[in-house]
């Protein structure tokens, strides 16, 4: 997290990400204001309510796969594409497997594969 406030771009309070690969819209550079610095799109406005908080007993781990306790609650589907058809739905605070990491550039997201129940959940979303 690099910035969190107001814009001049939309009301509200917004937070200001930059991610570690090039999936953003910017570099923290919008409408002719600076928020933050980052590369070039690796830099994501997102709303308060679009972030979780990483587990504090967790270490972050690039390459993704490993044991992560939910942050929020996650439906279970049979594929990683959205909108696949949902075999379950987990509640906050469960602990999962996570044994493979997709990322989706064109519907902006990340999903991982998980052990049980078998299916994939979404990770991270950059939309609203």
């Amino acid at each position: 997290v690099c910035f969190a406030g107001e814009t001049d771009f939309a009301s509200g309070l917004w937070v200001g990400v930059a991610l570690e690969k090039p999936l953003g819209k910017n570099d923290g550079f919008v409408n002719g204001k600076r928020y933050f610095q980052c590369e070039p799109q690796h830099g994501l406005f997102v709303r308060p309510n679009g972030c979780l908080p990483l587990d504090p007993l967790e270490e972050f781990r690039e390459d993704g796969p490993g044991e992560y306790r939910l942050a929020t609650q996650a439906k279970v589907t049979e594929a990683a594409v959205a909108g696949s058809p949902q075999l379950a739905e987990l509640r906050k605070g469960m602990y999962v497997k996570v044994l493979e990491v997709h990322s989706s550039e064109d519907q902006q997201m990340v999903r991982g594969r998980i052990e049980e129940p078998a299916g994939w959940i979404t990770l991270f979303s950059m939309q609203d």
